[in-house]
This record gives structure tokens, sequence and C-alpha cells, in this order.
């Protein structure tokens, strides 16, 4: 996808617009965000409809089954950032010291992402359309969100993207491994606070809902 990018970027078949730093890393670094907040949504999902049976038959917590899953995601981070790593190697790209800060919001990514799955998880268990209606979804969602492309400074995509919960978070991601500096510090702070209400809130509901999708197994 990024060999893709820069191909279409130089072809001016894709407007970028101003990346402030190398076209490939920027999307490699916006493609490393949004992958991470992807897969804990589908993770979540996944993780209900193939242990449903096993929560049926053992008294075994569901929590621990979600934070397992949290952390698959987290793990799988790991070898992209290293692949980030040697594409900023290669392209001789600086790495300011707040690259140590850039975890922290694709760790809240990773917390949205498994919020908006424990909502959706117990949905798919019972119908399955949920995940089928959640990749058209997914897809749509990707191009509105500024992975191959900067923000723009009007129009209707910068009033999409400054609506789209994951702008301010992947921005933030990718400036403080990159720049140093970042605008999104305001907006990736509310949209943390939305997190942390949001993350009880689903888990509430998955429990609520575990029941009867446990009933619908047996």
């Amino acid at each position: 996808m990024v060999f893709w990018a820069v191909l279409a970027d130089r072809a001016k078949i894709l407007d970028a617009g101003d990346t402030g730093i190398p076209y490939a890393a920027f999307v490699l670094l916006g493609l490393v965000a949004w992958q991470t907040f992807v897969e804990s949504i589908t993770v979540q999902i996944d993780t209900l409809a193939s242990e449903r049976s096993l929560l049926a038959k053992l008294d075994l917590p569901p929590e621990s089954l979600i934070g397992a899953a949290l952390a698959r995601v987290l793990v799988n981070v790991a070898p992209k950032l290293l692949v980030v790593a040697v594409v900023f190697l290669f392209l001789r790209q600086g790495v300011p010291w707040t690259v140590v800060l850039a975890p922290l919001p694709l760790v809240v990514l990773a917390l949205l992402g498994t919020a908006i799955g424990l909502f959706l998880a117990p949905l798919h268990a019972l119908y399955h359309d949920v995940g089928k209606g959640l990749q058209a979804v997914t897809t749509f969602w990707f191009f509105m969100t500024p992975v191959f492309y900067a923000v723009p400074k009007e129009g209707l995509f910068r009033t999409l993207a400054a609506w789209n919960p994951v702008t301010p978070l992947l921005g933030l991601a990718r400036d403080l491994t990159a720049l140093g500096t970042s605008t999104s510090w305001t907006a990736a702070l509310w949209m943390t606070l939305v997190t942390a209400a949001a993350l009880p809130l689903a888990w509430f509901f998955y429990r609520l809902a575990l029941p009867v999708v446990l009933e619908k197994t047996q």
C-alpha cells in the first residue's frame, strides 16, 4: 500500500498535500496507526465468535479474553514499528526525542477500537451480517482518514477529518514520531477522555449481552 501510494503521488494521481516528512514515511506511520485501530475492533469480534463455546462450558471470566485480545494487538505493533525504523533509516529521516511518547496515542487508538469491538462483538455473535457491515464501514472510514494525505486546510475533507475520531490520535502518533511537534494535542486529549468514558460503557454492554450470546450457543 505504501508503494502504491508513493507511485500515485509521483504520478499526480493522488494529491497528498504538505506532509512535512518523506511521503513513504508519512503513509507508513498512518497505516500502522490505522491498522492498530481496526485490528483492535476485529480481534474482539473474532475472539467472542470463536471462543463463545468455551465461555459457555467453562467458568471463564470474559475479561481474560478481552485482555488477551488487546494484548495481542499491542504485541502486533512491535514488528510494524521495526519496519518503520528500517524505512526511516533508509530515507535518512531524523527522529526527535518525542518518539518515546508516540506509543501513547497508539495505545489510546487500541483502547478506542476495543471499546467499539466490545459493543459490536455480541451483536456479531448473534447476527453475522454485523461483521460484513463492519468491513464496508471501515473501508469507507479508511479513505476518510488522513492516511494517504495530509488534513486539507479547507473543504469537505477537512470537515470529515475534524469529526473523525481517529484523526487526532493518528496525527499525534505520526507527529511525535517524525516531527517533534503537533497541533493535535488538544483533540487527542479529548479523544482520550471519550475513550476512557466509552470503555466502561462498552464493557457493561458486553457483560449485559453475554448471557444472551451464551444461551444461543448452548
